[in-house]
């Protein structure tokens, strides 16, 4: 397995094409909550569109209860992301891999059950 590579690392082409990674990730994130947070109004300004589910749920959250809860999204993720490193260490890239994905798999089945 090769080391560190400063050619490899200093390319611009490289470092801007995790930049683009990045941001394609950020624009997932952002799309996936607009798919909760639906409520908008249309260009006409007379037809208000509205995920009727979520405002029973959540009973008709204001401003600041919608942003903790899209908050909450990054927020899980930087658990997540500190929490696997010494899972690895612990029982293997591969078995953290296979949990992550169980627990992927869970948390989209709960979220298709939840409708």
């Amino acid at each position: 397995m090769p080391g560190y590579s400063a050619r490899i690392a200093g390319n611009p082409y490289v470092v801007g094409s995790f930049a683009c990674i990045g941001g394609g990730l950020f624009g997932l994130d952002i799309s996936s909550m607009s798919g909760v947070l639906n409520s908008f109004i249309l260009p006409s300004h007379t037809i208000t569109v509205q995920n009727q589910a979520y405002f029973n749920v959540f009973d008709n959250p204001v401003a600041n209860v919608q942003g903790a809860i899209v908050a909450s999204m990054p927020a899980g993720s930087i658990f997540g992301a500190l929490a696997v490193t010494s899972l690895a260490d612990r029982i293997g890239r591969k078995n953290t891999v296979i949990l992550s994905s169980i627990i992927w798999v869970i948390g989209g089945i709960l979220q298709c059950a939840a409708v």
